[in-house]
């Protein structure tokens, strides 16, 4: 037997987690947030959309019927991620990329006038199983349609992770850092 003290406590996986949408539940005309309740409007989304996922359950997505979740954030919330120097938008995905045309799997952006904007999704041209990403932001370079090396949108499960780092930016696959050259954010 061994036992080991420690003067520190363990963290909460909820500590640094600005918001978390396990996405496997609809309540209503929303999806839960179990960090902040930031709780997202579900549009066309119904309980049959609720499928097995990577783990527990997973929203199944319909282009044709244009499913898609969505929140607008009021100045004083942590969100959208865009205001942070340093972020991570993490999710398991199961997309065939392929034949879909600039599918967003995940945007930020403004109502009014889409500027800021941040789009990750399927190849805007449905060539492949890579993301596509594509970021603008007035007094910024825009960075648009820049395409992953790996091809995670194959029809199976992938972790994705977009992680910023005071500014500085990497794509992961499955834990894997992508070869894609994305810029650093820019000041201001």
């Amino acid at each position: 037997m061994a036992v080991a003290l420690s003067g520190t406590l363990h963290a909460q996986i909820s500590d640094g987690l600005v918001s978390y949408w396990p996405l496997d539940e609809i309540q209503g005309t929303k999806t839960p947030d179990l960090v902040s309740f930031y709780d997202m409007d579900v549009t066309n989304l119904e309980a049959g959309d609720v499928v097995a996922g990577r783990h527990g359950n997973a929203f199944s997505f319909d282009n044709a019927r244009q499913t898609l979740l969505s929140r607008v954030h009021d100045a004083g919330d942590d969100l959208p991620a865009n205001k942070h120097r340093s972020h991570t938008i993490s999710m398991w995905v199961n997309v065939v990329g392929e034949g879909q045309n600039d599918l967003r799997i995940f945007s930020e952006g403004n109502t009014e006038n889409s500027n800021p904007l941040f789009n990750i999704g399927t190849h805007n041209g449905g060539a492949d199983g890579s993301v596509d990403f594509y970021l603008r932001q007035s007094g910024w370079s825009t960075f648009g349609h820049a395409y992953s090396e790996q091809q995670p949108f194959d029809g199976n499960w992938h972790h994705i992770a977009w992680v910023q780092e005071d500014g500085a930016r990497t794509f992961y696959v499955d834990g894997v850092a992508d070869s894609l050259e994305i810029p650093d954010q820019e000041e201001g």
